[in-house]
């Protein structure tokens, strides 16, 4: 009997671990770059690097692991749905990635070493980052290029939304990645100016 009770009890705590696995939350991620995990191309300490990145600063309230969305008049953390890297260091690597292609030169992320040697650098204050779920993604930010002392060269402010296509995590995901897109080619069209004059 006690052989049959210890059968039943080992058969029941399976089912329940079983059970528990079975109905347990999956996790998603997300980023605002073109791949899956967004890598800033290899610059070696040594490179000759034209511009880089020096700071993207984002509102508290959204400085966090997971999505932060708006539904229903209500501002949610989406515990299941998260960023892939700190959304800071994410924003810096689609940047990144973004003016790299539409300057044809290699941009540095705040991560990198050889961004200490750029001959320019850029910092983004992104002051508004909305996510209205099933609705549309909203960015507001400041934008300033200096010269190696310091010496602000060009700023300059965008706002934008873009609607989401449809109610789905992925496409409000994606309109955020269409707006990083369209600040990276407003500061590009004032970078290649002064690519064009500074020395080679």
């Amino acid at each position: 009997m006690k052989h049959l009770t210890r059968t039943l009890v080992t058969a029941s705590l399976a089912a329940l671990i079983a059970t528990g696995c079975a109905s347990a939350p999956k996790d998603y991620f997300y980023s605002l770059g073109s791949s899956t995990l967004v890598e800033a191309p290899a610059i070696s300490g040594s490179a000759s690097v034209p511009i880089a990145i020096s700071a993207v600063t984002i509102p508290e309230a959204v400085d966090r692991p997971q999505l932060v969305v708006q539904q229903n008049g209500e501002l949610r953390i989406v515990e299941q749905r998260r960023w892939i890297q700190p959304l800071r260091g994410d924003l810096a690597a689609a940047l990144a990635e973004q003016l790299a292609r539409q300057l044809g030169a290699p941009v540095a992320t705040p991560s990198q070493v050889a961004g200490s040697e750029a001959t320019f650098r850029l910092a983004v204050d992104i002051q508004r980052f909305d996510s209205i779920l099933g609705g549309s993604a909203t960015i507001d930010a400041l934008w300033r290029v200096t010269d190696v002392s310091g010496k602000v060269i060009k700023n300059g402010r965008f706002s934008a939304s873009e609607a989401a296509k449809d109610a789905s995590y992925d496409a409000l995901v994606a309109a955020h990645g269409r707006l990083v897109s369209k600040l990276s080619q407003q500061i590009a069209a004032e970078l290649k100016p002064l690519l064009a004059s500074s020395p080679k």
